[in-house]
C-alpha cells in the first residue's frame, strides 16, 4: 500500500477509537508528510476518504478529522473538494450548537453563556446529546471551513448566493471565537466597487475592492492608494489627500498575509471614513464632531457592513479625522490577498451632482427630530429604508448567545478594546503541520470557554 493511503487509514482508525490527543500528533504528521509527496490523484482520494469518515463520526473523532481536513487545505489540498465534508451540514451543526447554548442558558437561569455552560452544560448534554456534541465539534469544524473559504473565491461566491450558513452563524458569532472567524470569512468583499467621495474638495474616485476582510485593512490600503507625499505646487496627485502614506512594508504585509517588521507594527491614518447617510440634504458634510460618530465607518468593522447607496453601490465619504488613530498591521487571514485599486476619478460636476443626490436620500432617512440645521424637516419626503447587501440575521430567542448584527454605520464602540477580527499571529507563523499537530496534542480542538459578551 502506498504511503498516503496507509497514513489516512491510520488517521481514520485513530479518530474512530478517539485515541488520546498526544498519540494523535504522530498520526497527523504522517498524513501531512505523505500528502506533501503524493500525486494529485492520491491527494484527492485522501480528502474523499477523510471526508467520508467525518460524516460517520462525532465527538473527538469528528474533531480530529475536521482539523486534519483544514490542515490539508492549508497545505495545498483543494478547498472545493474538501468543502462537502466540511460545509454541507455546517449550518445544521451551528443550529444545534445554538440550541444547546440556549437550553443551557434557560436551565441555569443565567444569560451569561460562559457561566451557564459551566453550571448546566453537563445536565443539558444528557438530555440533548446531539446538541451537546455539536457544541463540542463546532470550533474545529469552523476552523476547517475558514481554511476552505479564505482559499476559494468560488466557495465564497456560492455562500453569498445562499445565505443559510451566514444566517446560522450569527447567533454564536460573539460567543465562540471560531464562529466569529467563520462569519467574517463568509462576509469577505470580493471584486466590488466602492465609491469614495471627498465632499470638501468635490473630488471622487471609483475604487475596486477585492478579498477585503476588514475595515482596518481597507483603511490602510485606501490610504496607500489615495494619500500623496507632502509637497507644494499644483501637482494633481498632492491634491488628492495630503498626508504620509503608510509604510510600504506595512502595506506589503497586508497584501501578502504576513507579519510586518516590528518598527511598522502599526500605522496612523489621518482620515475618517463616513457613511453617505451623514450628508445634509444639500449634499454637504457637516464638520466632524461627536454627533457624527453614528455615521462613521469604524476601523473595527467589516466592509460588508458599509451601507449601500441609492444606486446599489457602497459609498463612503472621506473626512479629516479629529485625531489620527494607529492601526495594528495584522492581516485577518494569512491566505487572503486583499487589494484596493483606483479604477478612475470622477469628474467634479458628477461628484457635486452625486453628493446632492445622496444628500436628498440621506435626508429622507432621518427622523424629523434628527434633521440637520440646514434642512427643512417639514419639506422632506417620507422616510425610505436604505438597502443593504447583507442578509437578515436569525432572531435569537434569548439575549445570549444571540449576536447583535452590526447596523450600517455602527455607533462608536465601547471603551473596551474590541476583539480582533482574527487571531493575532505569533512572531513566527507555524506551518500547517505544526498547527494540526498542536491541535491534536491539545485535545483535537476542544472548544474554549465562551467569553462573556459586553
Amino acid at each position: 500500500m502506498m504511503e498516503l493511503p496507509r497514513a489516512v487509514d491510520d488517521l481514520v482508525a485513530a479518530a474512530a477509537r478517539a485515541v488520546e490527543p498526544r498519540a494523535l500528533k504522530s498520526v497527523v504528521e504522517r498524513v501531512l508528510d505523505a500528502f506533501d509527496q503524493a500525486p494529485e490523484a492520491e491527494r484527492n482520494a485522501a480528502l474523499r476518504s477523510i471526508g467520508g469518515a467525518l460524516g460517520k463520526l462525532d465527538g473527538r473523532g469528528a474533531q480530529i478529522l475536521s482539523l486534519a481536513l483544514g490542515a490539508l487545505v492549508e497545505s495545498g489540498a483543494s478547498p472545493e473538494l474538501a468543502w462537502p465534508a466540511v460545509g454541507d451540514d455546517l449550518a445544521d451543526l451551528l443550529d444545534r450548537a445554538t440550541a444547546f447554548a440556549r437550553a443551557a442558558v434557560a436551565h441555569a437561569k443565567d444569560e451569561d453563556v460562559e457561566s451557564a455552560i459551566e453550571s448546566a452544560g453537563a445536565a443539558v448534554a444528557k438530555k440533548r446529546p446531539r446538541d451537546g456534541e455539536a457544541w463540542k465539534a463546532l470550533p474545529s469544524r469552523c476552523l476547517a471551513a475558514v481554511a476552505c473559504l479564505t482559499r476559494s473565491r468560488t466557495l465564497r461566491n456560492r455562500a453569498r448566493k445562499n445565505p443559510t450558513l451566514e444566517t446560522a452563524a450569527w447567533p454564536l458569532s460573539d460567543v465562540i471565537s471560531e464562529v466569529g472567524y467563520l462569519l467574517q470569512a463568509l462576509r469577505i468583499v470580493d471584486d466590488e466597487t466602492l465609491v469614495v467621495l471627498l465632499p470638501d474638495a468635490a473630488r471622487g474616485w471609483r475604487v475596486t475592492l477585492d478579498a477585503m476582510p476588514s475595515n482596518a485593512e481597507l483603511y490602510i490600503l485606501l490610504a496607500d492608494a489615495l494619500l500623496a507625499p507632502k509637497a507644494g505646487g499644483n501637482d494633481r496627485k498632492v491634491e488628492r489627500l495630503l498626508g504620509a502614506r503608510p509604510d510600504p512594508k506595512a502595506v506589503a504585509a497586508i497584501r501578502e498575509g504576513t507579519l510586518p517588521p516590528k518598527r511598522v507594527a502599526s500605522s496612523k491614518v489621518p482620515f475618517q471614513l463616513v457613511s453617505w447617510t451623514a450628508l445634509a440634504a444639500d449634499g454637504s458634510l457637516p464638520r466632524s464632531d461627536a454627533s457624527l460618530t453614528d455615521h462613521w465607518i469604524w476601523m473595527e468593522g467589516l466592509p460588508a457592513d458599509i451601507p449601500v447607496g441609492p444606486e446599489d453601490e457602497r459609498v463612503v465619504l472621506v473626512q479629516a479625522a479629529p485625531k489620527a488613530r494607529a492601526l495594528p498591521i495584522a492581516p485577518s487571514f494569512e491566505s487572503l490577498r486583499p487589494d484596493v485599486q483606483i479604477s478612475g476619478e470622477l469628474p467634479g460636476d458628477d461628484v457635486a451632482s452625486l453628493l446632492r443626490h445622496l444628500g436628498r436620500a440621506a435626508a429622507r432617512l432621518r427622523p424629523a427630530d434628527e434633521a440637520l440645521p440646514s434642512e427643512n424637516a417639514s419639506a422632506r419626503p417620507a422616510r425610505k429604508k436604505p438597502t443593504s447587501k447583507k442578509p437578515a440575521a436569525k432572531k435569537p430567542t434569548s439575549k445570549k448567545p444571540a449576536a447583535k448584527k452590526p447596523k450600517p454605520a455602527a455607533k462608536k464602540p465601547a471603551a473596551k478594546k474590541p476583539k480582533p477580527a482574527a487571531k493575532k499571529p505569533t512572531s513566527k507563523k507555524p506551518t500547517p503541520k505544526a498547527r494540526a499537530s498542536a491541535h491534536a496534542a491539545r485535545g483535537s480542538g476542544a472548544p474554549k470557554k465562551a467569553p462573556r459578551r459586553a
